[in-house]
């Protein structure tokens, strides 16, 4: 694609999608909203129904307050638990292809950017 940056983006003031969204979905939500109303009110019926299945009364109060004020942040921690021995990966030169310098000479730009530079203390 002619529009795209060399890093994947599109090029400022450029569009994805120039066509826009197609119009039968805004059709299609136009219609949907004429029932939110009786949905909401199925959902608290539902909710209240103290004969109907914890599963589906817990789902029901979830949706509404879902739509009231929004789903839950989520959060993640990740940690990288890889072990290397000190100084890096220990890699055995000798067996590599001219062919495999070559692919790995090409790396070269990508690995460059992607260096972790040791923490200071302080």
């Amino acid at each position: 694609m002619a529009n795209l940056t060399g890093k994947g983006f599109f090029k400022p003031g450029v569009s994805g999608n120039p066509g826009g969204r197609p119009r039968q979905v805004g059709e299609v939500r136009k219609l949907a909203m004429e029932f939110t109303g009786e949905a909401v009110e199925l959902l608290a019926e539902i909710m209240r129904n103290v004969k109907a299945p914890l599963q589906a009364r817990a789902a029901a109060a979830n949706s509404l307050l879902d739509r009231a004020i929004g789903k839950p942040e989520v959060s993640a921690k990740i940690e990288n638990t890889t072990v290397a021995p000190p100084g890096g990966p220990w890699l055995d030169l000798d067996r590599l292809t001219e062919s495999d310098w070559t692919v790995l000479e090409s790396l070269r730009p990508i690995l460059e950017r992607a260096v972790i530079k040791p923490q200071t203390e302080h």
